[in-house]
């Protein structure tokens, strides 16, 4: 005997139950029964229903099965996936009406508010290593506080440290000057200005979005490397067909924020663990 027989009983019955109907129908001890109904009422399968007493005494618990479909029960998203693969791939030209469908689609996540991208199990993993990050900090915080020795020399430090700072900062920014110029925004190598601003920050933009939606994005010069892919099951299946919604979704999520660069094309398992996004100037064949 289990949750679903104590489900069972209540749906087939006109009115509510008592724990102890549901228990002689079921031919079960009454705690058996209790302990079933306790958790179908965390899940939202069984209510309690409100009694009026009929005589000395607290009436007796009654409850009904919850009309509606489980959420918690078997879902399979890959075998419905697998039916759209199934169905672009059997169109005239499959990686055409993939494209599009994907492009569709990243418009969506592109005119979202930044950070939205309605992934919540990666949201949550990424909360959770937010958590931990936190915490991290935290002990840090306190060492921090017992370690004021350390920190009265540190005030103290002589010129020379100071000067060797002033030149550990002066790398950091040509480090980081060489890091921006070498960000795909442009297809003409090298900075200009505004513009090449705006590339970089759409290639920023798309790498965030990217690693939100679980493809693991690294930079490359002049494209995206992605170590992991969270179709990877489906692409042995159609291939095609999964790809082209990729390379669609990347191209109408920056078409939606009328971003300066695109993406001109994808190269799957450029190696064995790396697809390439290539970029290019928006408009640019």
């Amino acid at each position: 005997m289990n949750a679903r027989d104590v489900l069972r009983v209540l749906r087939a019955a006109d009115q509510p139950m008592s724990i102890a109907d549901i228990a002689a129908r079921l031919g079960v001890h009454l705690n058996t029964v209790r302990f079933h109904l306790d958790s179908l009422t965390r899940a939202g399968r069984v209510e309690q229903v409100a009694t009026v007493p009929t005589g000395p005494g607290r009436p007796a618990l009654r409850f009904r099965a919850v009309r509606r479909m489980d959420s918690t029960g078997y879902r399979d998203y890959r075998m419905l996936a697998e039916i759209l693969i199934d169905g672009f791939a059997h169109d005239p030209d499959p990686a055409a009406s993939a494209t599009a469908a994907g492009r569709r689609w990243g418009r969506r996540l592109g005119q979202a508010p930044d950070g939205a991208t309605g992934n919540r199990s990666i949201a949550a993993e990424n909360a959770s290593a937010e958590t931990v990050t936190a915490k991290d900090a935290t002990a840090e915080t306190v060492t921090a506080k017992d370690a004021t020795a350390e920190t009265v020399t540190a005030k103290d430090a002589t010129a020379e440290d100071a000067s060797a700072k002033d030149a550990t900062a002066e790398d950091a920014t040509a480090e980081s000057a060489t890091a921006q110029d070498a960000t795909v925004g442009g297809a003409g190598g090298g900075r200009g200005g505004a513009g090449q601003d705006a590339k970089d920050q759409a290639t920023a933009w798309l790498v965030e979005l990217l690693g939100t939606l679980g493809f693991d994005p690294e930079m490359q010069a002049r494209r995206i490397g992605l170590r992991d892919c969270p179709f990877l099951e489906l692409v042995e299946r159609g291939g095609e067909v999964v790809c082209a919604v990729h390379l669609g979704l990347m191209q109408g999520a920056l078409e939606a924020r009328s971003a300066p660069i695109t993406v001109r094309r994808l190269e799957p398992f450029a190696e064995p663990d790396l697809c390439l996004a290539h970029l290019s100037e928006a408009g640019r064949a």
